[in-house]
């Protein structure tokens, strides 16, 4: 069960500070893990199917005199299926790799929701069964990494890149404006150390992949994206007693 609460960051009307229900979540999974190759290779995976009480969704409600304002709101009924793949390989001696795929899709089942654009014309709230309908959320995800470990003059010197996916974010609740395009993201590390201490040169965001977390909106009209972390590169020194 997750707890219910309050919609707090974006508060106009009184509406507003009505608070959301708590959720439940009947998880199934079903999965499997496997180890090959001498014990160098893993290979895990995983089917699930999640079926939503009260699921908290973004959305948004209508006020009479700020049309539609931003607010978390219950799905009554709703669901969520995938499934998921996860392998860690060491094929020689300091190669590590690590690899992981998932999809997922999510329906509402019972939803009776504001519809955005019939309600700022019609002047009043108008709802819209979502029945059936797709939650929006990125399908694909996936990521990986991989290290190499090499000995050098008394040292021991590590390289590592790790990198990931994001699907697209189609929030169809708040409608196309706050689509929020599919990413890559590449980071990279370069470690050099020996006992208790290490230095650490790093990148991230190493290609300067310009993208969006998340699309909101406060008021109609009044849009508002929360942007990723631009590229940036810095060095760490770590010691242990």
């Amino acid at each position: 069960m997750k707890s219910g609460g309050f919609t707090a960051y974006n508060t106009l009307t009184p509406d507003q500070l009505a608070p959301f229900e708590p959720e439940v979540l009947y998880a199934y999974e079903l999965g499997t893990k496997n180890e090959l190759d001498g014990h160098r290779l893993r290979l895990n995976g995983a089917a699930f199917y999640y079926d939503y009480r009260r699921q908290q969704v973004q959305s948004a409600i209508y006020d009479s005199v700020y049309g539609a304002v931003g607010k978390i709101v219950n799905a009554p009924k709703s669901h969520i299926y995938g499934i998921e793949a996860e392998l860690d390989w060491a094929p020689v001696r300091g190669l590590e790799i690590t690899q992981g795929v998932s999809w997922r899709k999510g329906k509402f089942d019972r939803f009776a929701d504001l519809d955005i654009a019939a309600s700022t014309a019609a002047g009043h709230a108008v709802t819209v069964s979502r029945a059936g309908q797709d939650q929006g959320f990125p399908h694909w995800s996936y990521n990986g990494s991989a290290s190499y470990r090499m000995p050098v003059a008394g040292y021991t010197l590590t390289a590592e890149s790790d990198y990931a996916y994001h699907g697209a974010l189609d929030p169809v609740l708040l409608g196309p404006n706050f689509r929020v395009h599919d990413y890559w993201l590449v980071n990279a590390t370069l470690t050099l150390g020996q006992g208790p201490w290490s230095v650490r040169l790093y990148a991230r965001n190493l290609f300067n992949q310009h993208y969006d977390l998340t699309r909101n909106f406060f008021l109609g009209g009044i849009d508002i994206a929360a942007p990723g972390r631009p590229r940036s590169f810095g060095v760490r020194g770590r010691y242990s007693f």
